[in-house]
C-alpha cells in the first residue's frame, strides 16, 4: 500500500512539473512575442509620407513635447527610406542634439512652406551635446539616417510634399 502511495506521489509531482514547464514556456513565448511586436511596430511606424521631387519617404511625426524630446534616441537604426518629421510652431528656430542616439543623421531644415532652407550632414552621436540648427526660423526638421540626403540628392530649395497616401 506504502509503494502505491508513494508511486502515486511520483506521478503527481512530475505532472506538476510538466504542467510548470508548460506554463513557463507559454509565458515566455507571450513576454518575448510582446516585446517583438512592440519593437517591431515602434520601428516601423509610418504616420505620413513625405515627397521631395521623386522620393518619398514614411516618416514619423513627432509634434508633441514628449515625441520631440525623445526623438529616435535609443534606436538602434533606421530604415534609408523613413525619417522623423519634427513640427514646431510657427517662427521657431529649435536646436537638435544627439542625445542618446547610437547612429548618425542628416538633418533636413524646412521653413513654413516645406521648402528646404539648410542641411546638415552626417551629424553623430559624439557630438552630443553639441546643438545644431539652421541659420533661419524652421517650423519643420526632418532627421534621416546619415547618408540618405547624399544618395537621394535633396538639396537646398526642393520641397517638401504631404502625401496622402503612398
Amino acid at each position: 500500500m506504502l509503494t502505491i502511495l508513494f508511486g502515486d506521489y511520483k506521478k503527481k509531482i512530475k505532472n506538476h512539473r510538466k504542467k510548470g514547464v508548460f506554463l513557463f514556456l507559454l509565458g515566455s513565448l507571450f513576454i518575448f512575442g510582446g516585446v517583438y511586436v512592440y519593437f517591431q511596430k515602434e520601428k516601423e511606424q509610418c504616420d505620413a509620407f513625405v515627397r521631395f521631387d521623386e522620393i518619398v519617404l514614411c516618416v514619423e511625426i513627432a509634434d508633441t513635447e514628449q515625441e520631440k524630446a525623445r526623438g529616435l534616441s535609443f534606436r538602434k537604426d533606421l530604415e534609408k527610406n523613413t525619417g522623423m518629421l519634427f513640427i514646431f510652431d510657427e517662427g521657431t528656430s529649435p536646436y537638435m542634439w544627439m542625445k542618446d542616439m547610437e547612429f548618425a543623421l542628416d538633418f533636413i531644415w524646412m521653413n513654413s512652406g516645406g521648402v528646404v532652407v539648410d542641411i546638415d550632414e552626417n551629424i553623430t552621436p559624439n557630438t552630443y551635446p553639441q546643438t545644431v540648427s539652421a541659420p533661419v526660423a524652421t517650423p519643420f526638421v526632418l532627421e534621416v539616417s546619415a547618408g540618405v540626403v547624399k544618395e537621394y540628392g535633396i538639396e537646398k530649395n526642393m520641397k517638401m510634399i504631404f502625401l496622402e497616401e503612398e
